[in-house]
């Protein structure tokens, strides 16, 4: 059997940074998504699930990334974000400056 026990992780908040440590597209109950895992600056987890539709506004979930990401999702990994705003139709994530250490 190739099963995974899933440990659900808390969502991720505003006004917090994150560096993203996993980025993973699956198919769900209700279609496609991309699954982040990200950490703060105390290095607690998080995780959220961004639902992939052929159209998206930037204020979804999917689009508040892609507008501070871009939508190659291969380069997600490891960059460093601050999430201005996570309310729903208004979010918000600002990419941060790379830099060499952590945080």
């Amino acid at each position: 059997m190739d099963a995974k026990i899933y440990e659900p992780k808390p969502e991720i908040q505003a006004k917090k940074l994150y560096i993203i440590t996993h980025v993973e597209e699956q198919d769900g109950k209700y279609g496609k998504y991309i699954r982040l895992t990200l950490k703060d600056n105390e290095e607690k987890e998080y995780s959220t699930a961004l639902w992939v539709k052929q159209y998206v506004s930037q204020y979804s979930k999917l689009g508040a990334f892609i507008t501070a990401l871009g939508s190659d999702i291969t380069t997600w990994t490891g960059k460093r974000i601050n999430v201005i705003s996570w309310e729903q139709g208004k979010r918000i994530v600002m990419p941060l400056e790379e830099k060499k250490s952590k945080w």
